[in-house]
């Protein structure tokens, strides 16, 4: 599907609403016409909801939204961790609330989709059982008369027990005793080349976006552009399945804010075939220093380990001791205009996309 450069754009009434201060602000550079996917990151985007094909909502307003971020970094109490892979949200609107540029969020319309990262795992082994020690074996105590008459027999024979008898007693001195398993595997682990054991962290929807301000999305207008509620699924040997911080009734929410130090370009394209206006800024950055984390729960067996997470983790951490970042934003959102040909809202939307895949 060919969508061509066009030398002017017609929006929806609610469309310019909301755009006319980024039209006014910056002159649009359209994209070379080509035969590509344009709408790819729109792949989770609910248009068969029906809030997206619902002829009476006034205005009649329906769009997709994609925030793809490629890099970025995030800090929960006292673990810092680099983002290194995409991090893509999706949601979708049905309707403009206000004049101030909050829009109305299709619910249950929310995906979120982010690699997991890492962390050492301290608490590896602590659910299996410890391993018996192979029987040491037993060093009969010499009388200091034998000693002496065996040492001028048997010189060699008797420095050899000797010192057999003085490594024993130096490793009880040091915790090499048996039952002090944990060291000794890990020991071993580490001169076989064995990998450390790790902490997968998972960030997971706890909910839909929220709250969701068009201009300042856009890096338009100071402000939060959006709010999504995320809890993080931590994994690894000895936390069990259900290991959280943060859960649905008490979510960490992050609400990122356009914090780049650049203007936003912003880019339009459209499909005549269609009427879908899509609108594209790249390049910024989002950040949230203001996040609270609740403490960890449901780790280790009936959570034993709640608590020694959170001393590690120094949480519940309060707010302006963690952040998020996301940055090399590209956000895109795509605009279905009003026609009477039968395609409305979402169902107008899902057939471009289509369209464009093929």
């Amino acid at each position: 599907m060919r969508f061509g450069r066009q030398g002017k754009f017609t929006f929806g009434k609610s469309v310019l609403l909301i755009a006319g201060v980024a039209i006014g602000l910056m002159s649009p550079s359209l994209a070379t016409a080509e035969e590509s996917n344009i709408f790819a990151n729109f792949s989770k985007c609910p248009t068969g909801a029906p809030e997206m094909n619902d002829p009476a909502r006034t205005p009649p307003f329906f769009g997709c939204f994609s925030a793809l971020m490629r890099s970025g970094a995030i800090k929960v109490g006292n673990i810092g961790l680099p983002i290194s892979s995409l991090v893509h949200i999706q949601f979708a609107t049905a309707g403009v609330v206000d004049e101030d540029g909050f829009f109305d969020v299709v619910p249950n319309g929310t995906s979120l989709d982010a690699a997991p990262l890492f962390i050492p795992n301290f608490f590896a082994g602590l659910s299996q059982p410890p391993t018996p020690a192979p029987p040491t074996p037993s060093v009969a105590p010499v009388k200091k008369h034998h000693k002496k008459k065996h040492h001028k027999k048997h010189p060699k024979k008797s420095r050899h027990k000797k010192k057999r008898y003085g490594s024993h007693h130096k490793a009880a001195q040091s915790g090499g005793k048996p039952g002090n398993r944990r060291i000794v595997a890990f020991s071993r682990a580490r001169a076989s080349g064995a990998a450390e054991p790790l902490i997968a962290i998972s960030m997971e929807l706890a909910g839909d976006v929220r709250n969701f301000n068009f201009p300042s999305a856009l890096g338009l207008k100071p402000g939060i552009g959006f709010e999504i509620p995320v809890r993080l699924h931590l994994q690894g040997d000895g936390l069990g399945p259900n290991c959280f911080i943060g859960s649905p009734s008490q979510p960490i929410v992050i609400g990122p804010e356009e914090a780049s130090t650049k203007e936003p370009m912003l880019t339009l394209d459209s499909s005549s075939e269609f009427l879908i206006t899509l609108a594209t800024v790249k390049g910024f950055r989002y950040e949230d220093a203001r996040l609270t984390i609740p403490g960890a729960s449901g780790c280790g067996p009936s959570g034993a380990l709640d608590g020694q997470l959170n001393a590690l983790a120094g949480l519940p951490a309060p707010a302006g001791t963690s952040e998020v970042l996301f940055d090399d934003t590209l956000f895109e959102a795509a605009f279905a205009e009003s026609a009477e040909d039968g395609l409305f809202g979402g169902a107008r939307l899902q057939a471009a996309f289509d369209a464009a895949a093929n």
